[in-house]
């Protein structure tokens, strides 16, 4: 059985709804918690976005920076099998989506995919490539991928920048250069 419970209070320009759920959600990852036959996975798509702090640079990476885990008894653990909960752990450390955990869903009541060792067939019940990358997944144009160094800092003079810099140096000295000429056209100080 797959059961799916979606919440959205937090979708509010305060964010003081979301307290509301704060106890009733213990209480339930709690129940979850103690169910020896449920694998639970708790995720959410992104962090808050209507809230003032969503408009400053961290809470710009706040938004791209979703939350999972997981609950995985030792029924359950048993039923998939040594590899694949083996998988499992190791994945904490890989970069997954959400369609590496579809993958997985889809996979569980399909034998011949549970048998599989290819994280394209059963996701995150494989173990995924280590090498993984943002440029290696279908993400949507507007997602920040925040990979291994995301936010270090760039020295200063940075060759990664040198052009951006020679760039706006040049079109801010065109633009200078033009309204220079143009000032001495209009006040006749160009010999004819």
């Amino acid at each position: 059985m797959l059961h799916y419970l979606h919440l959205v209070t937090g979708h509010t320009s305060t964010g003081t709804r979301i307290r509301n759920d704060d106890v009733g959600l213990a209480k339930y990852i709690t129940q979850l918690s103690r169910d020896p036959n449920t694998f639970s996975i708790f995720l959410s798509d992104h962090g808050h976005t209507r809230t003032s702090f969503a408009r400053t640079v961290e809470g710009r990476f706040e938004l791209s920076n979703p939350l999972m885990f997981a609950i995985l008894p030792e029924n359950v653990a048993r039923i998939l099998g040594e590899n694949k909960v083996r998988s499992l752990v190791e994945n904490q450390r890989r970069l997954f989506t959400t369609l590496d955990i579809h993958r997985m869903l889809m996979s569980l009541n399909n034998p011949a995919k549970m048998q599989s060792e290819d994280h394209q067939v059963n996701g995150i019940l494989s173990v995924l490539p280590s090498n993984r990358t943002c440029e290696n997944l279908p993400l949507t144009p507007l997602t920040r991928c925040k990979c291994e160094g995301w936010d270090q800092k760039i020295e200063d003079n940075s060759q990664r920048h040198i052009w951006l810099a020679e760039y706006a140096v040049g079109q801010l000295n065109n633009m200078i250069q033009e309204q220079f000429i143009k000032g001495m056209i209009c006040n006749d100080i160009v010999p004819k």
